[in-house]
This record gives C-alpha cells, structure tokens and sequence, in this order.
C-alpha cells in the first residue's frame, strides 16, 4: 500500500509541479516548448521519429525539477521521513545539478529572448556549438562546486572528530 501511495504522491506532485511552472512561465511571457505547427518526421537508420515542437531549455530546466520533486516527494513517503533516504552527500549531488541546469536555463533563455533573429538565421551546427559550450560550462561549474563543497565538509568533519 505504501508503494503505491508513494507512486501516486510522486506523479501528483510532477503534474502538479510543472502545471505550477508553466504558469509562472507564462506570466514572464518565456516559453517552455516551441511548438512546430506541423509535424516533423526525422529519418535514421532504423526508426523514424515524429515531433510536433520541442523544449526550450526553460522547459527542459521545469522538467528537471518536477521530476525531482516528484521522485523526492514519493520516496518521502515511501521511507516515512522528508528527507527520503537521501544522505548530506545526495543533496549536494542534487544542489550541484541544479545549479548547473538553472545556469544553463539562464544563459539560453537570456540568449534566446535577446538574440533570436540572429540564432535562426544561423546554421544550425553555430546554435548546437553554442549550447553545448554552455551545457559543458555549466557542468564544469557545477561539478567544481560540488568538489568544493565536498572537500570543505570533509574537511569540517574531520575537524569535528567526526
């Protein structure tokens, strides 16, 4: 029984989440999913893939975190206490990937908001570049505050006696 309170608080909590996130989205005026108009049919070896629109990277940054509230909420309720089974060093892991994806939403979206003529009228090799140099900036700086954080608590422990 508490497995499947856990899965349904954890869903509700995802619906509930981003329907909050789009709202907030929404009265900023900043999109979430660019939708095509049409649907678009992309060809690979061995499958073919339909997409009406995709995820700006605010949408994917809102999906992050809904996600994680949701698995955060059902593992809540699935061991009994907040925290969830979810040691010090789990949270920093998470804060840190957080921070990295909020950087990553921050950058496209301020990108997108001030330079969209130009980044449409751009190849799209010169877009992907671009977001993947922010992606592995974004890594790079979040990985190096969890190194950080890690080593000073670490350090702090070991001060303590602990």
């Amino acid at each position: 029984m508490r497995l499947t309170l856990a899965w349904a608080v954890g869903l509700a909590t995802v619906y509930i989440a981003m329907f909050a996130l789009e709202g907030v989205a929404n009265t900023f005026g900043l999109k979430t999913w660019i939708d095509f108009g049409y649907t678009v049919v992309s060809e690979y070896r061995f499958y073919d893939q339909e997409s009406d629109g995709t995820f700006t990277a605010l949408g994917k940054f809102f999906a992050f975190i809904s996600i994680t509230a949701g698995y955060r909420a059902g593992m809540a309720v699935m061991v009994g206490h907040w925290s969830g089974g979810v040691d010090k060093n789990g949270n920093f892991q998470l804060l840190a990937a957080f921070m990295g994806f909020a950087g990553y939403a921050a950058i496209m979206t301020t990108l997108w908001k001030l330079f969209a003529k130009e980044l449409y009228r751009a190849p799209a090799f010169v877009s992907n570049v671009l977001e993947l140099f922010i992606i592995a900036v974004c890594i790079w700086g979040s990985v190096r505050y969890y190194k950080k954080k890690m080593a000073t608590t670490s350090h702090t422990a070991a001060d303590n006696g602990n």
